[in-house]
C-alpha cells in the first residue's frame, strides 16, 4: 500500500500533466512549434508545491504531451532543421534536472529552523558555499562540494534564485 505523501506526489503529477497538455494546447494551438523557453513557462504553470514533484516528472511525460497536444510536433522541428532529439529533448531533460536540482535544495533550506533560513537570494549562495567549504575541509576532492562551489557563485544567481523560489512556494504549500 501506498504511503499518502506518495499517493499525492503521483496525483500531483497527474494532475500537472493533464494541465500541461490543456496549456499547450490553449496556448499555442495546433501550428505551435515547441521552444525551451515557452515549454519553461508552461512546467511554471504547471508546478505543485509538492516534494519530490520534480523528481517524477519525466521528459517521456513532456513527450507524451507534446504528442497530445500538439501530434505534429517533432515535424514541425525537423521543418526547422531541428532534431527532435538532439535540439529539443536533450535541453528538456537538462532543464528538468536542474528543477529537481532546484527543488532539493529547496527542501534542504526548508529543514532548517526558519530563523536559519536564507532570506535572499545571496543567503542561499552564502549558504551552500558554507556547506561546501565544510565538506572540504573533511574531503579535500569532494566532487560535490566543489560542484556546489561552481553552481553558487555570486556572479550568476540563477541556481540560488530558483531554489530560493521553490523554497518559498513549498514552504507556503507544506
Amino acid at each position: 500500500m501506498k504511503n499518502t505523501a506518495t499517493q499525492n506526489l503521483e496525483l500531483a503529477v497527474a494532475e500537472a500533466l493533464d494541465e500541461l497538455i490543456s496549456y499547450i494546447s490553449g496556448r499555442f494551438g495546433d501550428g505551435w512549434v515547441p521552444n525551451l523557453e515557452e515549454l519553461s513557462l508552461a512546467l511554471d504553470h504547471i508546478y505543485r508545491p509538492v516534494p519530490g514533484f520534480w523528481g517524477e516528472f519525466s521528459c517521456e511525460m513532456i513527450s507524451a504531451a507534446l504528442d497530445e497536444a500538439c501530434p505534429d510536433w517533432a515535424e514541425r522541428l525537423s521543418m526547422r532543421g531541428q532534431d527532435e532529439h538532439i535540439d529539443f529533448l536533450i535541453p528538456v531533460l537538462r532543464m528538468l534536472a536542474w528543477l529537481g536540482f532546484d527543488e532539493a535544495v529547496a527542501l534542504e533550506l526548508l529543514k532548517l529552523p526558519a530563523a536559519d533560513r536564507p532570506t535572499d537570494v545571496l543567503g542561499v549562495v552564502e549558504l551552500m558555499n558554507a556547506n561546501a567549504a565544510k565538506q572540504l575541509e573533511v574531503d579535500p576532492d569532494s566532487m560535490f562540494a566543489r560542484l556546489h562551489l561552481e553552481i553558487y557563485r555570486p556572479d550568476n544567481l540563477v541556481r540560488a534564485q530558483s531554489a530560493f523560489d521553490y523554497a518559498h512556494r513549498l514552504a507556503a504549500a507544506l
